[in-house]
């Protein structure tokens, strides 16, 4: 398992994004979280 704490919506999103651009299309990433965790910030930056 892999921990990365972001401090921001925008750093969450930008994380998002990078992971996204190395990913071929057939993986799964499992996020859990309750409110305000950053879920939806992170798909965000896909």
């Amino acid at each position: 398992m892999i921990r990365i704490v972001t401090k921001s919506a925008k750093e969450t999103e930008e994380l998002g994004s990078r992971i996204a651009s190395v990913l071929k299309g057939t993986e799964m990433i499992a996020m859990f979280g309750g409110l305000g965790a950053g879920k939806t910030s992170f798909t965000r930056g896909r």
